[in-house]
């Protein structure tokens, strides 16, 4: 049977012992992989709401997924992820969302220590739109992982936000 959605997991970061739950995505600031998948069509399921303060001042924050091919038996070859849709929902923010990957040594990436820092093992930062822009992942093998840096831009002076939200999509070839 062919590689189905499912089968391809993004894991928040950020725990002593791999596989341990992580139900925090505030603290899914690189480390070691989770069991904890991230949940999909849930407000604030990675990144927390931009506050006043945020939204005056400007803010740039960092979270890490682990994207990984639990399929039993095939690769997904050609891997990218990419950004299907950026936030907007009609307001009048500007903030935006940009990736960039990092490998996996011993199931974990690099740390940050406040969602605020620079996580310095990623790679250039960039928001593709479609499969043929993405960012590559490589082929994942079964088992085989990546590490996702996902940043998110709040300019100076935009509006706080409590709904925001993007689309990212990790896309490949399989055997059929």
């Amino acid at each position: 049977m062919a590689i189905v959605s499912t089968d391809i997991k993004c894991w928040l970061t950020g725990v002593a012992v791999v596989d341990n739950p992580q139900t925090d995505p505030n603290a899914s600031l690189g480390g070691k992989r989770s069991s904890t998948e991230m949940v999909t069509a849930v407000l604030n399921n990675l990144f927390d709401d931009i506050s006043g303060a945020e939204a005056n001042a400007g803010d740039t924050e960092y979270r890490s997924l682990i994207i990984q091919n639990k399929h039993a038996s095939f690769t997904l070859y050609n891997a990218k992820a990419f950004l299907s849709v950026q936030p907007n929902g009609g307001r009048t923010t500007d903030e935006d969302i940009s990736i960039a990957t990092e490998a996996v040594v011993a199931n974990a990436i690099g740390t940050i220590a406040t969602e605020n820092d620079v996580p310095g093992g990623a790679g250039a930062f960039s928001a593709p739109a479609t499969y043929a822009a993405g960012i590559a992942l490589g082929d994942l093998a079964v088992d085989g992982q990546m590490g996702l840096w996902i940043k998110r831009l709040a300019p100076a002076s935009t509006e706080a936000s409590a709904s925001a939200n993007f689309t990212l999509v990790v896309q490949g070839d399989t055997l059929p």
